[in-house]
């Protein structure tokens, strides 16, 4: 069994000089980042989380690896910032077999669309606001045997 949180990072600034890569998350966003990791918090402590490396990815996800006191890894991962849902399925299938519970931080609408390719009940499929979490549970011993429909929405949080 393996849990997979997916996470849109939180709310950011409009515009920032270095461009999109480099908007940090505005003061709502730092709070709805707390919201989000005590929810995550209330289900499990993850083994790892892998990040976008885009700042407000970024600063969502050490916000989250605080509230639900994660002391392992936190992985900046470059392939996430603008991957298509494809890129992002090669990120999940490449993830530790040792990790079972990972949260992942990103961008929309990748992050959307990889909740929805991966699970078999997509009725329960919310839309992914910033600070929206689903968590995607995968009856599965290894990640190279993630696809489509293999996991199930086993719920969502959006603050």
């Amino acid at each position: 069994m393996k849990s997979l949180f997916i996470v849109r990072h939180a709310k950011a600034e409009a515009d920032a000089p270095g461009g999109d890569f480099a908007r940090k998350l505005t003061e709502r966003g730092e709070e709805d980042a707390k919201q989000t990791g005590k929810h995550i918090a209330k289900i499990m402590t993850p083994d790892l989380i892998v990040s976008s490396d885009a700042a407000r990815a970024l600063s969502t996800a050490k916000i989250i690896a605080k509230k639900t006191d994660h002391d392992g890894d936190l992985v900046e991962e470059h392939a996430i910032y603008e991957a298509s849902v494809p890129d992002l399925v090669d990120v999940v299938r490449a993830l530790p077999n040792s990790e079972k519970k990972v949260i992942i931080v990103g961008h929309n609408p990748g992050f959307e669309g990889l909740a929805y390719f991966l699970s078999k009940n997509r009725e329960a499929m919310p839309r992914m606001s910033t600070a929206t979490a689903v968590l995607i549970e995968f009856d599965i011993a290894d990640w190279t045997e993630v696809d489509e429909e293999t996991g199930s929405i086993a719920g969502s949080f959006t603050p």
